[in-house]
């Protein structure tokens, strides 16, 4: 038997099976066991089936919308695409983009597989606030978290908010990611044409707190490029990024997220004063980039402030409202450019009603400009019939004549009017001095450095989410961006979802959050901070709900709807190739022995892969029957336990017994709710053939009887 502490060589494996498939599948060859069995009489293997070529998904697409630029081999024909294409897009060889050294690897990592698997807190999660919660704290490389979010995440985050570790002149830029390329690794790239020796040398004489620009977008590039995968199609991206690498970041956003695709640039004032340490210009501000996934998203604009609010003076029997011109200005406003839109307008002094066609006793007003030429009004004649309800005349003595104006209401559609964002934003309360002082408040010192602020995080929500959306912040530092999501689920009744991702990077001893983590026996490292500061706003701010609705305040149910589980990447697992040296002759053990909480960290990394939310609800599978115990007291009761989630049913353990397959097929013809289309095998657990070959052969011959379809799989 193998101790549950060696699971990790284990794991190494499943994480190095690209380099390894041929060694692994000599082993099983030479067992004489087949791979897999996917229902329909084709073997399958795992590890062939997980080398996917890096542009699949955009063949697939391009398969999908152009059949008839593919020939039978799957050739692509890009002289028919561009005729194709040719009327409605020009086709350019030449372009302008950013290149570095470094790109090429870059696109390496973006490319790689998850190589740990994720590690559930089970205490935390097991809380009754946290038990069914679909908010998530995952402690880790966010380009390893990312890369595990891919399959279940994939098109699901309606908005993203970073604050990535700024490049700056001191060289701070510090961020210790596992780019675990080794030499021999950046050979075989090399040997691949993926990238040069001049590419691979400067490679390996990066450090992680490297400041040159080069590391800093090799270092972003695969995170931002996993990013816009996880996207809604009307998905958005806020990034906060200072002058040092705004341009370099703007360019590279331009090649993922594609130029078309680019919003604005806001100026964000996050320190009034300025830095005085500035060398020419005390900056005040730092900058925020918004990238949009695809034309699909519109934004939700934000709260109309106060001083547009007071511009709503008139009220009538349908509320508030203000007078507009319902003249055009500005460019396009003369009769000539919209002959359509210039039309009389009647208005009866008397009976002080407005009609379209020419009524006895109304004068005619016409869309006149300023210097008395013809102008046109904003609607056309169609929609100012519909709206002639919203319309009203009005006297200009300057002009000594009438003209006409709509009347703009306050609430619309049973909500009051949001307006735009500026390019400028500028408010006391998003300053770094604010992010500060609500995390003193919290902690009682300063635990942490510049934090964004709340109300700066909840402007940006309000752009991007509503209700039953998921941000997902994987640079989430202090996790002001789960504060400000939590407070504002609480102020509107909503349900949006949050996903935190932090590095464990730890404290400095002399800092403050270090003393704190010291004093309350908690891990020395930034996470500790994030998930307590979650703990303690949460607390805060239920605090202050039970002060406001005593009456109606059920603090139980308002923790669940703030909990959150917690997930770790797995970082005791050593590289397998420092362990075994990995030959023809290589041999593998029999069986390990695993903890229940080591088969749930598979699961969970497995349901993951299978497109399934990392809070999907995991059920045990009991398969049990009588057995007789060979030099024991008769007979007893045998318990194999499976996974299932959805319609997958995960077999951990070893299949130790023929009675797994039968009754796993006695429990999917009796039971009606015990629907599965696909049985994934734990492989390291099951490496001895007979049972395992035989329940691919009784899954087959049921396929076959009843017409099913489900499918064998083993995975590492």
């Amino acid at each position: 038997m193998m101790s549950s502490r060696s699971v990790g060589r284990l794991f190494g494996l499943w994480r190095k099976r690209r380099r390894h498939r041929r060694v692994v599948k000599t082993y099983f060859e030479q067992r004489g066991e087949g791979i897999g069995y996917n229902g329909n009489g084709i073997i399958t293997d795992r590890l062939k089936e997980q080398k996917v070529e890096n542009n699949k998904l955009k063949i697939d697409i391009l398969k999908k919308e152009f059949p008839e630029c593919f020939d039978r081999d799957g050739n692509f024909n890009l002289e028919k695409f561009q005729w194709i294409i040719s009327p409605e897009t020009k086709v350019f060889k030449d372009s302008y983009g950013l290149n570095w050294l470094g790109k090429s690897y870059a696109r390496a990592l973006a490319q790689g597989e998850a190589r740990k698997m994720l590690r559930e807190d089970v205490e935390h999660n097991s809380k009754e606030e946290n038990r069914d919660s679909e908010n998530l704290y995952i402690k880790g490389d966010n380009l390893e978290v990312l890369k595990h979010l891919d399959s279940g995440y994939r098109e699901k985050i309606k908005m993203i908010y970073i604050d990535p570790p700024y490049n700056t002149k001191s060289g701070e830029f510090v961020y210790n990611d596992n780019r675990d390329f080794s030499a021999k690794e950046l050979n075989k790239l090399v040997r691949s044409n993926i990238i040069d020796e001049e590419e691979k040398e400067r490679i390996l004489k990066w450090e992680g707190n490297s400041s040159s620009h080069s590391a800093w977008l090799t270092f972003m590039f695969p995170r931002l490029y996993l990013a816009r995968k996880l996207l809604t199609e009307d998905g958005v991206i806020f990034i906060s990024i200072d002058d040092n690498e705004l341009a370099q970041l703007k360019l590279m956003c331009d090649e993922i997220f594609g130029e078309e695709n680019f919003i604005a640039n806001i100026a964000v004032v996050n320190n009034l004063k300025g830095r005085s340490d500035d060398e020419y210009i005390a900056t005040a501000h730092e900058n925020l980039l918004i990238y949009r996934k695809s034309t699909s998203y519109s934004t939700y604009g934000i709260p109309m402030p106060e001083d547009y609010i007071k511009e709503y003076d008139l009220e009538d029997c349908n509320g508030k409202y203000r007078l507009q011109g319902l003249r055009k200005r500005g460019s396009n406003s003369k009769r000539e450019d919209r002959p359509k839109m210039f039309y009389p307008i009647y208005y009866n002094q008397e009976t002080k009603k407005i009609y379209l066609d020419e009524n006895e006793g109304s004068i005619k007003i016409y869309p006149k400009l300023s210097d008395g030429s013809d102008g046109c009004w904003r609607w056309g004649k169609a929609t100012a019939v519909e709206r002639i309800d919203e319309l009203e005349a009005k006297y200009i003595n300057k002009r000594n004549e009438f003209d006409i104006y709509q009347k703009d209401y306050l609430i619309q559609n049973g909500e009051q009017r949001i307006v735009k964002a500026k390019s400028f934003w500028l408010d006391k309360s998003f300053s770094s001095d604010a992010g500060t002082k609500s995390v003193r408040e919290l902690f009682g010192t300063k635990v942490f450095s510049s934090p964004k602020a709340v109300d700066f995080i909840s402007y940006c929500l309000s752009q991007g989410i509503k209700d039953e959306d998921i941000i997902l912040d994987f640079f989430s530092g202090s996790a002001t961006t789960s504060h400000a999501v939590n407070k504002l689920n609480l102020e509107d009744g909503g349900n949006r979802k949050w996903i935190m991702v932090q590095l464990e990077e730890e404290l400095s001893q002399k800092s403050e959050a270090y003393k704190f983590c010291e004093k309350e026996k908690l891990p020395k490292n930034i996470t500790s901070i994030g998930i307590e500061r979650i703990k303690r706003a949460n607390k805060q701010m239920l605090d202050e709900e039970e002060t406001k609705n005593q009456e109606d305040f059920d603090r139980i149910e308002l923790e669940k709807k703030l909990g959150f589980k917690i997930f770790g990447i797995d970082n005791k697992i050593k590289e397998l190739d420092e362990m075994i040296e990995f030959t023809d002759e290589i041999t593998l053990p029999e069986h390990i022995s695993l903890t229940n909480n080591d088969r749930l960290d598979l699961v969970h990394t497995y349901k993951l892969q299978d497109g399934n939310f990392l809070n999907t609800e995991i059920e045990t599978v009991k398969l049990s029957w009588e057995k007789t115990v060979v030099g024991g007291d008769g007979s007893g009761t045998y318990i194999y336990e499976g996974y299932r989630v959805g319609e997958i049913l995960y077999l951990i353990d070893s299949i130790s017994s023929s009675k797994v397959q039968s009754k796993i097929i006695e429990k999917i013809d009796n039971d009606p709710e015990f629907e599965i289309n696909k049985i994934v095998i734990y492989g390291f657990t099951n490496t001895i053939g007979k049972y395992r070959v035989e329940l691919e052969e009784n899954i087959k011959n049921y396929n076959n009887k009843k017409g099913a379809n489900i499918e064998v799989e083993v995975r590492y």
